[in-house]
């Protein structure tokens, strides 16, 4: 019997480690969010996924007496958007598995309670820091809208400078807190949507391959990858990539047209103020060099037609003006791995990039050395 029992018992203790385990393992991937919002007592709860193309809903929860709850499965925490009917508002946070607790009230969802995630507390860190960066280059730019208003350009150029010298800290911090927080989805996160607005392809690949194999798998590291790429294509002595968009009367327009001038390739928006600050300049760029085998060529990245010719009339601007009407999934913006605007290539006359993002003080000083 004591034999019998011996061999019986051996096979029960690894069922009941395997199923044990098993349950550790369904758990490790499982995510539970507790919420609760004061002056809602029914509704729904949105969730979101957000994508490189836009929010995208995963799942709802109905709001029974103020109370919802969400449960599913997640492998690396990543950013989601929490929204509710009727409030335009979302609440962005880092869910990752574990139980999180959502407390908020209605007047007041910015200022949301959001507990039991590590990823999350990592990230409100650092957007808290951010923040502090944030107030500095906004009273700075009042000062420097001041200065405007006055036409005292002395204090202007202090003022950008003053601003420079904030982002040169910005990004300093930003870099070192990645670095430090590198076994963190969190880290690349930042990477993924701070550093590719100021920094090249070989510092991203720096940062990109820094991070451990564990988060191998991590979106935000594709989307870093993708920017390495995009970045490498158009790097100073590469061939320009070549592409075709329509023009503002629905003619197609080449890259390759250009060939045998210097191109400028820019790209703006009408809703983008700062572009259309630019344009007095490259207009008056553009009127003394058009004889002399330079043109520009506007890549938009609006979605309205009559936003996009309007600006354009408004602006005065004679030369190229393309447009697939795709906002941020414009085919040339992704070609050219913009992130940002104003941005822009200039590309010589045998279609090879020679310098990126120029202002229009030193293209003008470039073209007076290439164009005697």
């Amino acid at each position: 019997m004591t034999a019998i029992r011996y061999k019986l018992f051996i096979p029960l203790f690894l069922i009941s480690c395997f199923c044990l385990q098993s349950c550790v393992n369904q758990d490790k991937d499982t995510f539970t969010i507790v919420g609760e919002i004061k002056g809602i007592n029914q509704g729904n709860a949105l969730l979101y996924n957000l994508e490189e193309t836009g929010p995208r809903l995963i799942d709802s929860s109905k709001i029974d007496n103020g109370k919802f709850s969400f449960k599913g499965k997640i492998t690396l925490p990543e950013m989601v958007l929490l929204k509710i009917d009727g409030n335009r508002a979302g609440i962005p946070f880092f869910l990752e598995a574990g139980k999180i607790r959502f407390k908020a009230s209605a007047d007041s969802l910015n200022g949301a309670n959001i507990s039991g995630s590590e990823s999350n507390d990592l990230y409100q860190k650092f957007h808290e820091e951010m923040h502090r960066y944030d107030e500095q280059s906004r009273n700075i730019l009042d000062r420097y809208m001041q200065a405007k208003s006055n036409s005292d350009t002395s204090l202007m150029n202090k003022f950008y400078e003053a601003n420079s010298e904030v982002d040169k800290e910005r990004i300093i911090f930003t870099r070192d807190f990645v670095k430090q927080n590198r076994e963190s989805n969190v880290a690349i996160f930042i990477a993924a949507t701070q550093l590719i607005y100021s920094m090249e392809a070989d510092d991203l690949k720096q940062i990109s391959d820094a991070f451990p194999y564990k988060l191998k798998d991590s979106k935000y590291l594709r989307l870093l990858s993708n920017q390495v790429k995009a970045l490498n294509r158009v790097s100073i002595g590469q061939p320009a990539p070549s592409f075709t968009l329509n023009d503002i009367n629905n003619h197609p327009v080449r890259l390759s047209d250009f060939k045998g001038k210097i191109i400028l390739v820019d790209f703006w928006a009408s809703w983008c103020k700062p572009c259309r600050e630019e344009h007095p300049d490259l207009i008056s760029i553009y009127q003394k060099y058009k004889d002399k085998n330079f043109d520009i060529l506007s890549v938009s990245i609006d979605e309205d037609m009559t936003l996009w010719r309007d600006a354009v009339k408004l602006d005065k601007l004679t030369w190229s003006q393309i447009s697939d009407l795709k906002g941020l999934n414009n085919v040339a913006l992704k070609q050219y791995g913009v992130v940002k605007i104003p941005s822009n290539v200039l590309i010589d006359k045998s279609g090879i990039i020679m310098a990126r993002n120029i202002k229009p003080k030193q293209l003008a000083e470039k073209l007076k050395q290439l164009l005697k």
